[in-house]
């Protein structure tokens, strides 16, 4: 077989041999598709501003849905450094069959120069009668001065083992650079991977700072909700007799204005019948009573300006959540929802420092956790009007009003309300 048919049967082996590798390195190693790039980075950016949620102000869905982001995240991450580690092993098994490569071609090598002199020496021997013994003895073939000799020996006889020599050679080098090229791929798989193993960790640490922070936020959440839940059955007791004074106080005045109507109805009109007297006394209580303001939560106003609710009304992390915590800076005003008669003005256990406003048909207000308030017992305030400042008094986490809707003292979502 002639050198170049020889070198090309050769170089399709070895370009069939590396075809083999090559598709694991673009699988493993390749360009990332376009839409797990974008995926990727919209969960960096999620997870960067999960990273700097003030826990204590924070939503306690967003904390939720921070930390569910986060997660994602480190599963992410950990996506991305098993497959540069499968890159990484790939580069490693390449590096190693290429070294055993060189290794069988360096010995195939070694076995055709051997084959090569021991061919050249038995042909000069057999074409120059020289004793084998002799030619041992000898320290090098120049000694024997028949260089050119065996060379001309070796060209004539033995064209073909050279040939191969040379094919081998030429492969040997090929695989010197292949295994260049696979220790530089190697040594930037490893810097991938050490540098994807480190986001992992980065990842991770990340999503246990706010799973802390998240476990803090639910056991103050309960510690505040078990606070207020202890004054509910003094809360309720206390709407239903405010509640039931302000009826009869209601009723007295209907009374007391139905006297004076009759007593100048019949100063008026002495002669009138007592049927006529039955009709207009009917028609003056119906007055009376109807004077005092009724809202029952129709028209309802936010107690703060801009909300911006960080826990809603309802079953949360296993405790029941009778209102909504309403955050803003401690000192923002505070509003009635709805004209009524305030019947708490004051510090009301957990709840802090507290008022309480009946809308009258046992529709009760409340707003909890004021640093003071603006009112006093007793007194009737229109809605909209300035009723105290937010704080963060009695069993509370941060500057927030914690809303509630009492109706006969049974709490109702406020979100049902409000606007």
């Amino acid at each position: 077989m002639g050198l170049r048919k020889k070198m090309a049967v050769g170089a399709v082996a070895l370009l069939s041999a590396l075809g083999a590798t090559l598709p694991v390195f673009a699988q493993e190693a390749g360009d990332e598709p376009t839409s797990r790039d974008q995926r990727e980075q919209v969960r960096e950016e999620a997870a960067a501003a999960a990273e700097k949620l003030d826990a204590a102000v924070a939503e306690d869905q967003a904390l939720e849905d921070a930390l569910e982001e986060l997660e994602a995240n480190v599963e992410l991450k950990r996506e991305k450094a098993q497959a540069s580690g499968r890159a990484l092993a790939a580069a490693r098994r390449e590096v190693a069959a290429t070294q055993a490569r060189i290794a069988e071609i360096e010995a195939e090598i070694a076995a055709v120069r051997s084959e090569a002199n021991r061919s050249a020496v038995v042909a000069y021997i057999e074409s120059s009668g020289v004793r084998l013994s002799d030619l041992f003895r000898t320290g090098s073939l120049n000694d024997l001065g028949s260089k050119e000799a065996l060379g001309a020996n070796l060209r004539r006889s033995h064209t073909d083992v050279v040939d191969d020599l040379r094919i081998k050679e030429e492969f040997l080098n090929i695989e010197r650079d292949a295994l260049t090229n696979a220790e530089e791929q190697l040594r930037g798989r490893k810097a991938t991977q050490d540098q994807r193993l480190r986001e992992v960790e980065k990842a991770k640490r990340s999503r246990e700072t706010l799973r802390a922070k998240l476990a803090g936020r639910i056991a103050d959440f309960r510690a505040e909700v078990d606070a207020l839940a202890v004054e509910e059955g003094r809360l309720t007791e206390q709407i239903r007799s405010e509640d039931a004074a302000i009826i009869a106080l209601a009723a007295a005045e209907a009374e007391r204005r139905e006297a004076e109507a009759a007593a100048a109805r019949a100063a008026a009109q002495a002669l009138a019948d007592s049927s006529s007297n039955s009709s207009s006394s009917s028609s003056s209580s119906s007055e009376s009573i109807a004077s005092l303001p009724v809202s029952g939560g129709d028209g309802m106003v936010w107690p703060v300006q801009n909300p911006r609710v960080t826990s809603e009304y309802g079953p949360r992390w296993g405790r029941m959540h009778q209102g909504i915590d309403i955050a803003a800076p401690s000192g923002t005003d505070i509003f009635a929802s709805d004209s009524g008669t305030v019947i708490t003005a004051r510090w009301f256990g957990g709840y802090g420092n507290a008022v309480m406003i009946d809308h009258g048909n046992g529709f009760v207000t409340l707003y909890g956790h004021m640093t003071h308030d603006n009112v006093s017992e007793g007194e009737w305030v229109e809605k909209g009007e300035l009723i105290g400042w937010m704080g963060c008094t009695g069993s509370c986490t941060g500057p927030h009003t914690h809303f509630e809707i009492r109706v006969n003292g049974s709490a109702h979502d406020p979100r049902s309300y409000l606007p």
